[in-house]
């Protein structure tokens, strides 16, 4: 299975999580190998900020 997620998508993920984890609801069904690697980003995303929160 190939994974379709644009990079640039991805670095936004991390940068800002909510929009991982909108397009991870948006892309789910469609493309799911897609939307589990922007689902992963913004986790990602979230817990950097909390670690440099804390």
């Amino acid at each position: 299975m190939k994974n379709n997620a644009n990079p640039l998508l991805i670095i936004l993920s991390v940068l800002v999580p909510i929009v991982g984890y909108i397009l991870f609801f948006i892309k789910k069904d469609d493309e799911p190998t897609a939307a589990g690697s922007y689902l992963w980003s913004a986790i990602g995303g979230s817990v950097i900020g909390v670690l440099l929160v804390l």
